[in-house]
């Protein structure tokens, strides 16, 4: 089955709700995709932004090319000649084991974030902001679950945010002050004693595989 392009569906269907928004930029669902059109995917890229890079996973994928997002501060990643059904390349965490690296379909993002969307609540012009790194599943199940449900992913900050993803020393270090938070999704390690109980907190678990 070939899929069609998640962007390019929110394009065609709500073409101006804001996709992205940032301190420096925004963009509809409709300039974004433009601007994800008039990119040409790079072999190996140091992504100057998170607009940047989250453009080029869709540029790729629209050329059925994988991509591999890496830690910029972990070594580099070993030379590999993956299989051209992967869309996406991701290192596990390697919490209890040396890192292996996952090999993830667009059918696999798109279910994943698909099966998400009801269970959070997330609908069109509600925005989430990206506080997980786009070289993580966390950050790129934001990406993904915003583009499907038309919300806006936000870089930086907004009055206006309605979906949090923290892991716990997040939640440890500042208790989010949002008026409008209605999600607040929470795992990627133990969560140690007790956190604020007025906080709409989701408690998660999840594998990269």
């Amino acid at each position: 089955m070939i899929l069609m392009c998640p962007l390019k569906e929110a394009a065609r269907d709500a073409p101006n709700l804001l996709a992205i928004l940032s301190k420096e930029v925004s963009f509809t669902f409709a300039e974004f995709d433009r601007y994800v059109d008039a990119i040409t995917p790079s072999f190996q890229i140091q992504a100057p932004s998170s607009v940047f890079l989250i453009a080029q996973f869709f540029a790729a994928w629209r050329r059925g090319l994988p991509i591999f997002p890496i830690n910029p501060r972990q070594p580099i990643a070993p030379q590999i000649m993956p299989p051209s059904s992967p869309s996406l390349l991701l290192y596990t965490s390697g919490s209890t084991a040396s890192p292996k690296i996952a090999r993830l379909s667009l059918a696999n993002l798109i279910a994943n974030a698909s099966s998400a969307i009801p269970a959070v609540n997330l609908k069109p012009q509600d925005q989430w902001r990206l506080t997980l790194p786009l070289y993580h599943v966390g950050g790129i199940g934001i990406a993904m679950r915003c583009i499907l449900a038309r919300a806006t992913i936000v870089l930086d900050d907004s009055p206006h945010i309605t979906h949090l993803s923290y892991i716990p020393t997040h939640l440890y270090r500042a208790t989010p002050i949002y008026p409008q938070l209605r999600c607040l999704l929470l795992g990627g390690a133990p969560i140690v004693g007790s956190y604020p109980n007025h906080l709409p907190i989701y408690t998660t678990y999840g594998l990269t595989e």
